[in-house]
């Protein structure tokens, strides 16, 4: 049964769990936004000479936080997602395809789902490809802003990329890894939809059956998925500071509170806590 709340009560629950650059066990604490740890006191060791390979403290190496499980690759992340997360459900995220995985690779069904490319070419190859599509994109995220993304890290990466950070900064890995903002995405839809911002578009332009819309730099979900992807942008805001832009902290809260979590949501919750150890307080607070 759906249950609804107070829009007052999401906005408490997200300024409660966002975390301030405070000084941490360190002895210093991490710009969020630059991807920098900076130090505080003469003992200072930044948590990335201390931290092991696959697990993070999140955020700023809080105490109080709690110690998070993050994959050593992207490679690991999707199998994560795929084989743990998502095992038994075998359906995509927006257009409800079911997809098997054989030796080789990872196929999708596309009769018997809404999923008509009604005339739609682009990335026609990959429509019956599966993939691990990030809700917030990474390039929005404020990895894209750090060093390893940008310039580089001398003696590791020559160049800037995505690829760097993953391989060399943990606090990058930790956005871009994190299983809540993962889901199963047909190829196409996820190629289609790249890195735009969610938003509503007037009128009904169906591309594709499954009510899946793109239009410029925004791409509109299918209702009955707007409050699961409204929860992602909220958790990784909150948990990683995602820049929301004007009217997206309002809508989402919205989309929200008329999309609450079905049984599904909070038993992808409580596997994503087991596996990574913390779970999504705008799931959870519907409980």
């Amino acid at each position: 049964m759906k249950r609804s709340i107070p829009v007052l009560l999401l906005l408490f629950t997200l300024t409660s769990t966002a975390h301030p650059g405070r000084r941490d066990a360190n002895g210093g604490h991490m710009n969020r936004t630059t991807g920098e740890y900076h130090c505080m006191t003469d003992s200072c060791v930044p948590p990335a000479e201390v931290v092991p390979e696959d697990s993070l403290t999140w955020p700023d190496g809080d105490m109080n936080a709690p110690s998070l499980t993050i994959a050593g690759s992207w490679g690991t992340t999707k199998k994560w997602s795929k084989e743990i997360i998502y095992a038994g459900r075998d359906t995509t995220f927006y257009c409800g395809c079911k997809y098997s995985s054989t030796k080789n690779r990872d196929g999708i069904t596309l009769s018997g789902c809404d999923y008509d490319m009604n005339g739609t070419t682009s990335f026609h190859s990959r429509a019956d490809d599966l993939e691990q599509e990030h809700v917030v994109p990474a390039s929005l995220m404020p990895a894209r802003q750090f060093a390893c993304w940008n310039e580089g890290i001398p003696g590791k990466c020559t160049n800037g990329s995505r690829g760097c950070c993953e391989r060399n900064d943990l606090n990058a890995r930790a956005m871009i890894f994190d299983l809540h903002n993962l889901v199963p995405s047909v190829g196409q839809v996820n190629a289609l939809r790249s890195n735009k911002r969610y938003g509503i578009i007037e009128g009904e332009d169906l591309k594709l059956d499954c009510d899946f819309e793109w239009e410029g730099d925004i791409a509109e979900p299918p209702e009955a998925k707007r409050g699961e992807v409204a929860r992602v942008w909220l958790y990784m805001h909150s948990q990683h500071g995602v820049v929301l832009q004007d009217g997206e902290l309002q809508m989402y809260m919205q989309w929200s509170v008329d999309d609450p979590p079905e049984e599904w949501e909070f038993e992808r919750d409580k596997r994503i806590k087991l596996k990574q150890g913390n779970g999504n307080p705008f799931v959870e607070m519907f409980r």
